[in-house]
């Protein structure tokens, strides 16, 4: 067993960044790195690593040590540290509670808990705290995340006593949802509703019939207001995102392997000039985007993202 869990430490400390490492790599990992760890481990065992200085005592020693000092007192030494105690809690029952000058929206006490606090903290503060945000820190970790210190009073800024509280959370913002891929029917009521298979509903406004007794299209009549108020939509495409419902997912994946069917066998020139271009944009795009699920953190500049993950 010791000889396995040293060679798995060697295996995952020391030849981590090695893959089917060579002999000779590994006799002088072990003799400049393992051997020498293993030498002073022994020699601070056997006492030999440091003589002349005191040997401290293991865990189990400790604890034995006290059970064993406690255990050598006499009956009458027991029973008066159990009186003692007792006298103490009656005391405590008994005293009246003093009352310490304390400052909320400074965040100061006059207790001395407040002074040897590492965080200046005291119970006055934190109840008088907990009533005034109605008990919010104790179910919230959102509370502590929003936290800030400074160096002069008030030491916290806490949102709801120093600074007022968001009208709006981030998980409450309006996001305006397009959805692509639904089937619009026609009703005889003044509005329509389309859903995805998602569950997500989107209320749409009846469309005019124009001078000449046809249906405008939306695209183009969403071209047209553009033109009108640029600055309006900017703001509009910011907070716009876009829904595929499942027949669009369905319908695409369906197409794309029409496509990887087709190059099982030889095709026609011209169809193979024109999968080219559309194989050449899906691994400009997909590429991108998988680059972008797999990183762990957001992107840290503007160069870290582009026009298909922005």
């Amino acid at each position: 067993m010791i000889v396995e869990s040293l060679w798995k430490t060697i295996k995952h400390k020391d030849l981590k960044k090695y893959n089917c490492p060579r002999l000779d790599l590994i006799t002088h990992i072990v003799l400049t790195s393992v051997l020498p760890h293993v030498k002073l481990t022994l020699d601070y065992m056997l006492g030999l690593r440091k003589r002349g200085c005191l040997i401290p005592l293991a865990g189990w020693q400790t604890e034995f040590c006290a059970n064993w000092l406690n255990m050598s007192c006499s009956d009458e030494h027991h029973l008066t540290k159990k009186e003692l105690k007792l006298a103490k809690i009656e005391e405590k029952k008994t005293r009246l509670h003093e009352k310490y000058k304390t400052n909320i929206e400074h965040w100061t006490c006059s207790c001395p808990a407040y002074l040897i606090s590492q965080f200046l903290l005291s119970k006055h503060l934190i109840r008088d705290a907990n009533k005034i945000l109605k008990d919010k820190p104790l179910t919230d970790l959102a509370f502590f995340k929003k936290l800030c210190w400074q160096c002069y009073p008030p030491y916290y800024l806490i949102e709801g006593i120093h600074t007022e509280v968001s009208m709006m959370e981030e998980s409450e913002k309006v996001v305006k949802v397009q959805i692509l891929g639904c089937i619009q029917k026609e009703t005889c009521s003044e509005s329509r509703k389309t859903s995805s298979s998602l569950g997500v509903k989107v209320q749409e406004q009846p469309e005019k019939d124009n001078e000449h007794g046809k249906a405008t299209n939306p695209s183009v009549k969403k071209a047209h207001d553009s033109d009108g108020d640029n600055d309006s939509n900017d703001e509009d495409d910011s907070n716009m995102q876009v829904l595929y419902s499942a027949t669009e997912k369905l319908y695409l994946w369906e197409c794309f392997e029409n496509m990887v069917v087709v190059i099982d066998r030889p095709v026609h020139m011209k169809m193979a000039v024109q999968l080219d271009i559309a194989f050449k944009l899906l691994k400009n795009i997909g590429g991108d985007v998988g680059r972008h699920l797999s990183c762990r953190v957001g992107q840290r500049t503007w160069k870290d993202s582009n026009m298909n993950i922005m």
